[in-house]
């Protein structure tokens, strides 16, 4: 009975371990890909979707317009949703500082919609955009100088989608260092699964594509009916429905970075809304890998509810935390390091034990029951 249960255990923890030790061997293959040298720039649109976001999208706007993109080849496209902030005012006010500059204002007419509000934005803004690039990223942003520049410098003739790192500014809180930790990881695992050649996450905080491409392939013909996805479900349009290369762009320099959740509440429901889009993946891959880590984090926090009833559990359960924690520190460890993050991994073994719980719960409740943004109902 001791050495069954061992070995299953082993068996499901090698189901979650095994990917993910294969994402940092693809992550460390991407970082070392060669820069690839840009001649003469493409024209790029930035397009930022918006909405209530007058406290942020000031600096957002600014950073881009700051950065060494020359503007005669770059315009900056905000998409107002419906604002009633001051929104669109904000990114007016900034225009008239960069005379210089395209800064552009759209606005989503009222009313409903074929589209989920974000990817009729997006889609509205492709559609006023004149660059051949097509950049996006979010109102609450921040992007370094050369974003622009080492973004556009991954087109290659064959490459028709690229995404790029997104990683959090946390504050002093153990809480934000934790989520600035664990968001690593998923831009490690999105980044290692392209160095893998199998696309599977990215962030709309820091995509980009070929115009052309993206209207070609009908934009987000296909995925009207889901709410979230507009990053990695139209990445994946372009992986599997055509013959453009999908590429990662893994320079520190062009990491978009953001805030983390300010607090437990907002950070459960941002996650559950991360976690919605799952049950609209396609790849059967993807999806044989989904159902094995919540088969292994599900066993897990079983094993452990079960464990003073039945102490014959615990090696087992030691097998799988243990190789839980050496699969995640192969990927992390290189993530920290690449990006600069190094004093995150002192938050590693303290975030292992409310890891699982959360991502169980997060998980059944984004599939089960959709969530709200922006005072939008979305699924469930």
């Amino acid at each position: 009975m001791l050495i069954g249960w061992t070995l299953l255990m082993v068996v499901v923890a090698l189901g979650y371990a095994l990917p993910i030790a294969a994402f940092g061997i693809g992550l460390r293959r991407v970082i070392r890909t060669p820069r690839p040298a840009m001649e003469t720039p493409p024209t790029v649109s930035v397009l930022i979707p918006a909405r209530d976001e007058a406290d942020s999208i000031a600096a957002c706007v600014r950073s881009i317009l700051d950065g060494d993109y020359p503007h005669d080849a770059l315009e900056v496209i905000v998409i107002d949703d419906q604002s009633t902030d001051g929104t669109a005012s904000m990114v007016r006010e900034v225009a008239a500082s960069y005379p210089a500059a395209r800064v552009e204002v759209v606005r989503v007419p009222a009313g409903p919609s074929d589209l989920p509000r974000k990817k009729a934005a997006l889609e509205l803004g492709v559609a006023r955009a004149t660059g051949d690039i097509i950049l996006t990223t979010d109102a609450d942003c921040h992007a370094p100088p050369g974003w622009v520049r080492t973004m556009a410098a991954m087109f290659t003739p064959e490459v028709g989608f690229v995404a790029g790192p997104v990683r959090y500014a946390p504050d002093a809180s153990a809480f934000e260092r934790m989520q600035a930790l664990e968001f690593l990881g998923l831009v490690g695992i999105g980044l290692g699964a392209l160095g893998l050649s199998r696309p599977t996450i990215s962030n709309a905080a820091n995509v980009a594509y070929r115009r052309q491409a993206f209207l070609d392939l009908g934009g987000y013909r296909g995925l009207h009916h889901i709410g979230p996805g507009d990053d990695h479900l139209l990445m994946h349009k372009f992986a599997y429905e055509s013959s453009w290369q999908v590429r990662a762009c893994p320079f520190p320099e062009a990491t978009v970075v953001t805030a983390p959740a300010p607090d437990l509440a907002t950070f459960l429901h941002q996650r559950r809304r991360w976690a919605s889009v799952t049950i609209h993946y396609t790849q059967v891959g993807l999806i044989v890998v989904c159902v094995l880590f919540y088969v292994f984090f599900l066993s897990l926090i079983l094993g452990l509810v079960a464990l003073p009833f039945v102490s014959s559990l615990g090696p087992g359960l030691l097998a799988g935390w243990g190789l839980k924690i050496a699969a995640e520190w192969s990927l992390l460890s290189v993530a920290c390091r690449h990006f600069g993050q190094r004093r995150l991994l002192w938050y590693f073994l303290p975030a292992q034990l409310p890891q699982v719980p959360y991502i169980l719960i997060v998980t059944a409740l984004g599939i089960l029951r959709g969530y709200t943004w922006k005072s939008r109902r979305v699924g469930g």
